[in-house]
């Protein structure tokens, strides 16, 4: 990845990176900005969804999103939770795009109910605020 030094709404440099090279693949970045912004954003493409954030201690971890359920919360992560991903690439970015990973129950892909696009997602959100990166 390579390192930009524009002012970037996010904590550290990997983050910054890996967003910058997803905006240069025509992906749009969202994030929140604030004292809970910072450390992740979603990204779309095609009016798909996708969540990455960054941890200190793990790397990267990417998520998929989906309408909230109480069978499947709002996504699946593609990670065990003690692992990341240290070099993170655009397919796992495209990962995130799937219904739900093969280790869902046949109950929770029934219930994945999927964000017709990004302005359905920011119109239900009602604690954080997002904006276009």
């Amino acid at each position: 990845m390579t390192t930009t030094t524009q002012e970037t709404p996010f904590k550290n440099q990997y983050l910054t990176d890996y967003a910058n090279l997803l905006k240069e693949n025509g992906f749009d970045i969202y994030y929140s900005p604030g004292k809970y912004g910072g450390t992740y954003f979603y990204f779309t493409k095609d009016n798909k969804i996708g969540y990455c954030q960054y941890e200190n201690l793990l790397g990267f971890k990417f998520s998929t999103v989906n309408k909230p359920c109480k069978e499947c919360g709002t996504g699946f992560s593609l990670q065990n939770y003690m692992q990341g991903i240290a070099e993170p690439t655009i397919q796992n970015a495209l990962d995130c795009f799937i219904i739900a990973p093969n280790w869902a129950r046949p109950s929770e892909r029934a219930a994945v109910k999927k964000y017709k696009s990004m302005e359905e997602k920011l119109q239900k959100e009602t604690i954080l605020k997002y904006v276009q990166y």
